[in-house]
C-alpha cells in the first residue's frame, strides 16, 4: 500500500477498522494508564467499546461511499459510546464524518479539514474542556495536518508526521494536566486515540501489527438483556434484520412500525439499507411488513425473557402493557440488586445496571428510556462518567421529552428524586432537583488497579481507596 496518493471509502473503512482493532488489542494497556481522577482502569475498555460498535456497522456495508462510510461511523460510535471517553471519541468521529461525506477521495487537504472540523465538535461537546487530555491531542493532530499541507507531503507522509506530533503532544499531557505528571503516566484518553491512527497507519504500510479478532456476535443485546429486571421486559422478543431495498424511508418505516405494539425502537437507513432493533410480542407481524419493503438479512431474534431467566432462575413473570401513557417518568443507573430495589422504592421505572467501571452506553440508556411509556423522562446518570452519554440520548429517542439531570453519585440521584414536585413544570423540577444535588455530600470506597502517587498520597495496587466529593482522602488495607 505505500505511495497511496489518496484513499478511497473501502480503503478508509478498512484502515479505521484496523486501528479500531489495534486499540482493542492495547484496551488493558490504556485501562492501566488511566489514573485520572482515580485510578478505576476503564478508559481503554469504554474506547474500545465505542469504536467496536462503529465497526459492527460498518461491517454491514459491503462497498460503502463515503456518504454511507461516514453514517455508519458517526451513527455506530454514537450508539455505542460509553463514558467520557467514549463521548469524546464518537463526537470526533462525528465531525471527521461530517466532513468526509461530500469527499470523492481523501488526501491530505481532505483530512487537514476533517481534523479541524473533528477537534471543534469534540470541544463544543465538553462544557470544561481539560488540557492534558484526549482533546489536546485530537488539536495537535488537526494543527499537524495542516502543517502537513502547506509541506507538500503525500497521504503516508502525512499520516507518519500526524503520529510523530500525536506522540509529542502525548508525552507533554503530563506537563498540563498535574495528575498525570504526579502518577507519572501519559494521559489514556489520548494513548487511546493515538493508537486508532497507529493501527490505521500500519494498515496503510502493510505493516503487521499485533491486534485483535473481534467477534461478530453482538455484545449489546447481551448486555441489554442482562441489565433487565423483571418488570422492564414488557415486549420479550428482542429482533432485529437488515431490510435491502430500494427508495427506503427511514421516516415511513418509523412511522409504520411505530404503530405496531412494541417499543425500543431504533431505524438506521443507509442508502438502499435498513436496519431495525424492536422488542415486540409477535415477530413475525415485523418480519411480514419488511418483505414488502425489500429481501431480509441478518435476522435476529432473542426471548429476553428466557435470557433474563437464564441469569436469574425463577424471577421472571410475564408483564402486560396495556397502561395509558404517564405524564412523566424515571430512568436511573444503579450497581448491584440492593440499590436498584431503593431506586423502585423511590418511583424510578426502568433501572439501568451501571456505574464506575460500569458505564452503559448511550444505546443503552437509550432503550431503557423507550421502556417507559412517558412522554416527560428524567434520566439520573448517577456516575460523573456517564452524564454525557445520557445527554446524547437526545439524538436517539425523539417521540418523548428527555431531562439529565446532572447527578454525579447516587445519594445525589436519590436527593433528586426526593425533591420532585409531580404538580411543578419541567422547568420547575430541572431547576429543583439539580438545585438540590448541590447540596448532598457522598463517600465513595474502591480500590486501586495499579501503583502510583496521586494527590500526596502512595497507593499501592489492590489498595483499598476511601473518596470524598471523588476526591481521595484515606488509603489502606
Amino acid at each position: 500500500m505505500n505511495n497511496v496518493g489518496s484513499l478511497d471509502a473501502l480503503q478508509l473503512k478498512e484502515m479505521f477498522i484496523a486501528g479500531a482493532n489495534h486499540l482493542t488489542a492495547n484496551k488493558k494497556l490504556i485501562d492501566d494508564l488511566n489514573v485520572f481522577p482515580v485510578p478505576d482502569g476503564d478508559t481503554g475498555t469504554n474506547m474500545s467499546l465505542t469504536v467496536q460498535a462503529a465497526v459492527k456497522e460498518l461491517n454491514s456495508l459491503d462497498n460503502p461511499g463515503f456518504p454511507e462510510l461516514s453514517k455508519a461511523l458517526s451513527m455506530g460510535a454514537l450508539m455505542g459510546a460509553r463514558g467520557n471517553s467514549g463521548v469524546i471519541l464518537s463526537q470526533i468521529f462525528r465531525g471527521f464524518a461530517s466532513v468526509i461525506t461530500e469527499a470523492d477521495r481523501i488526501d491530505p487537504s481532505v483530512l487537514s479539514e476533517a481534523l479541524k472540523h473533528a477537534t471543534e465538535v469534540a470541544y463544543k461537546a465538553v462544557i470544561k474542556p481539560v488540557e492534558g487530555t484526549m482533546l489536546t491531542v485530537v488539536r495537535s493532530l488537526a494543527q499537524a495536518a495542516q502543517e502537513a499541507v502547506r509541506r507538500n507531503l503525500e497521504l503516508e507522509e502525512t499520516l507518519e508526521y500526524l503520529l510523530v506530533k500525536g506522540n509529542e503532544s502525548l508525552a507533554n499531557t503530563p506537563e498540563l494536566l498535574p495528575v498525570l505528571k504526579q502518577a507519572g503516566v501519559v494521559d489514556a484518553g489520548a494513548k487511546g486515540l493515538l493508537c486508532i491512527l497507529e493501527g490505521g497507519l500500519a494498515w496503510l504500510k502493510g505493516d503487521e501489527l499485533m491486534v485483535t479478532d473481534i467477534a461478530s456476535h453482538d455484545i449489546f443485546e447481551e448486555k441489554e438483556a442482562a441489565a433487565l429486571t423483571e418488570e422492564d421486559i414488557v415486549y420479550p422478543y428482542c429482533t432485529e434484520f437488515l431490510i435491502r431495498g430500494q427508495n427506503l424511508s427511514k421516516e415511513t418505516i418509523q412511522q409504520d412500525l411505530s404503530n405496531m405494539v412494541g417499543d425500543s425502537l431504533v431505524v438506521v437507513v443507509q442508502d438502499d439499507i435498513a436496519k431495525i432493533h424492536m422488542h415486540t410480542e409477535n415477530p413475525g407481524k415485523l418480519l411480514d411488513y419488511a418483505l414488502r419493503l425489500g429481501s431480509l438479512d441478518g435476522i435476529k431474534i432473542d426471548n429476553m425473557r428466557a435470557q433474563f431467566e437464564a441469569i436469574h432462575p425463577g424471577q421472571t413473570k410475564k408483564v402486560h402493557a396495556s397502561a395509558p401513557q404517564k405524564d412523566f417518568g424515571f430512568v436511573s443507573v444503579s450497581a448491584g440488586d440492593g440499590l436498584s430495589e431503593i431506586s423502585k422504592s423511590m418511583g424510578v421505572d426502568v433501572v439501568i445496571q451501571g456505574g464506575q467501571t460500569m458505564n452503559p452506553s448511550t444505546e443503552e440508556i437509550a432503550a431503557g428510556i423507550r421502556q417507559v411509556n412517558a412522554r416527560t423522562i428524567y434520566v439520573l446518570p448517577n456516575n460523573k462518567n456517564i452524564i454525557m452519554a445520557a445527554q446524547q440520548t437526545v439524538h436517539l429517542v425523539d417521540d418523548r421529552q428527555i431531562v439529565v439531570i446532572p447527578s454525579k453519585s447516587f445519594p445525589q440521584g436519590m436527593a433528586a428524586l426526593i425533591s420532585f414536585n409531580p404538580e411543578a413544570t419541567v422547568e420547575e423540577n430541572l431547576e429543583a432537583m439539580t438545585g438540590e444535588i448541590r447540596n448532598i455530600k457522598s463517600g465513595e470506597i474502591t480500590y486501586a488497579i495499579r501503583d502510583t502517587e496521586f494527590d500526596g498520597h502512595a497507593i499501592r495496587e489492590g489498595a483499598v481507596l476511601g473518596l470524598h466529593e471523588g476526591k481521595i482522602v484515606l488509603t489502606g488495607d
